[in-house]
């Protein structure tokens, strides 16, 4: 069922943000990238309570830097980096669901 998804342009980003998390999108976007017959767009589906800020943004960057347009949507939770994540997805193209739980940190610092 996973590799149907794939085949039809859709990606389950579910759990833990980790290495393996950012290895699926990355093998998933580049795959995508690479055909001859791309699609006009890409989905990420995101549930996940966060993980490691270092793979979410290597994830963000994956998905910014894809030529096809990468759409998210939100389904459970999107805590912490996988709210990052999801808002990463194409301008326009973000979609929560209803009963979404949605928790971001406070952002504070200074510029220098």
């Amino acid at each position: 069922m996973m590799a149907d998804l794939v085949d039809m342009g859709k990606l389950m980003l579910f759990g833990e943000i980790d290495l393996i998390s950012s290895q699926q999108v990355y093998e998933f976007v580049n795959m995508h990238n690479a055909r001859r017959r791309k699609f006009k767009s890409l989905e990420i589906i995101v549930n996940s309570s966060g993980g490691m800020i270092n793979q979410c943004f290597a994830i963000i960057d994956i998905m910014t830097s894809s030529e096809i347009p990468i759409h998210t949507t939100a389904v459970g939770e999107i805590l912490s980096s996988g709210l990052l994540i999801f808002a990463a997805g194409a301008r326009g193209h973000r979609l929560v669901h209803r009963n979404v739980s949605i928790m971001s940190h406070q952002i504070s610092g200074e510029v220098s």
